[in-house]
């Protein structure tokens, strides 16, 4: 969130954009408990305003060394969003399983916070 926002800090983010965290996280959380049967305790928002508390001062970045396995994770799954083919022939439509995530890297790309090659560097799950 505070990538696309000018790489503000880490306390700036908990400031000005809670809102968007709280989606990002709740849908970062549920894709979690789903792929890797994880859950996550609740109170997930106040818990990060703690952190966000204690690392105030950090900038915030999408970095292509950290990318495969921070956002690169979930980005690899939103690859497999589309159109697919059942083994009879049926079309199947699979959603993009975080899709605000997503439209926040491909917003990142448009407005050249990050490379598309960062994106790219992932592998699509198969």
């Amino acid at each position: 969130v505070g990538a696309v926002h000018g790489g503000i800090t880490v306390g700036e983010v908990a400031q000005k954009h809670s809102e968007e965290v709280g989606a990002m996280s709740r849908e970062l959380a549920s894709f979690i408990r789903y792929t890797l049967s994880v859950s996550l305790f609740s109170g997930l928002d106040k818990r990060l305003e703690g952190y966000a508390n204690e690392l105030e001062f950090l900038r915030t970045a999408v970095t292509p060394e950290e990318f495969p396995f921070r956002n690169g994770y979930f980005y690899r799954y939103a690859l497999m969003a589309g159109t697919r083919t059942t083994a009879d022939g049926r079309k199947v439509e699979i959603p993009d399983t975080t899709p605000i995530h997503t439209e926040y890297l491909l917003f990142a790309v448009e407005n050249g916070i990050i490379e598309q090659s960062v994106l790219d560097s992932v592998k699509k799950v198969t």
